[in-house]
């Protein structure tokens, strides 16, 4: 059982109650639900994927980056016996401490972004953390938007620079996939995919949600299931 669950490409990663860390085997275009969790070493609190590299926050807040690996043997094959790869991916655990402490840390195509406990914002720049205006409790990095909720639920997404737009609705909190597609959780536990200029509820509960290449993956009280695999 999962407390938090992230979805990439190839790549389905969680964490559970007791901070362990896990990556979903086996995920491929044909079997996106994958075939086992995998643990790995570390402990951390809150994970997020993208590309060649996982990021995350343990329980003293400090953040934390591992790359990805290919899982499974390399084959030579074709006429340029070129290596092809017959797993996918995998964390490799290889962990790197950045500085500073967060309690969201997220990361897509627009960079990697984070909260902290003050619910000020930050933008990860290569040697350090770039602060951003505003306050968020939640944040979001999907292919180039950012999105994030505050404190109160309100949604917003972030328009460059220090300048965000308030977005209609209420949601505790949410996830962007590399296409910018936006699902979130309300604290009904109502799901709820962007669509348009609204909100269109998708059936079941959830307490959290995760959109990536491998499908939409959600969070069910302690569960972690994949939702669905169209709409990323």
């Amino acid at each position: 059982k999962l407390k938090w669950i992230a979805s990439g490409n190839g790549i389905v990663v969680g964490v559970n109650k007791a901070d362990m860390i896990y990556y979903r085997g086996g995920v491929s275009p044909g079997k996106p639900t994958g075939t086992r969790w995998y643990r790995v070493p570390g402990r951390l609190a809150q994970i997020d994927v993208h590309g060649s590299a996982v990021y995350g926050r343990n329980s003293a807040q400090h953040i934390w980056t591992s790359p990805l690996g290919r899982a499974g043997k390399a084959k030579r094959g074709g006429a340029v016996k070129k290596l092809r790869y017959t797993g996918t991916w995998k964390i490799l655990a290889k962990w790197r401490r950045l500085p500073g402490a967060l309690i969201v840390c997220s990361t897509g195509g627009a960079g990697v972004w984070g909260v902290n406990r003050a619910h000020n914002i930050y933008r990860w720049i290569g040697r350090g953390w770039q602060h951003i205006r505003g306050k968020l409790a939640h944040i979001a990095v999907g292919g180039t938007q950012v999105w994030g909720v505050n404190k109160h639920h309100n949604i917003y997404m972030h328009l460059g620079g220090h300048k965000w737009k308030h977005i209609g609705g209420k949601l505790t909190n949410l996830e962007v996939s590399e296409s910018n597609h936006v699902w979130g959780i309300n604290k009904a536990q109502h799901i709820y995919w962007r669509k348009g200029a609204g909100w269109k509820r998708i059936g079941g509960a959830a307490i959290q949600v995760s959109v990536g290449m491998s499908g939409v993956c959600q969070e069910d009280r302690g569960s972690a299931r994949r939702l669905c695999q169209s709409q990323e």
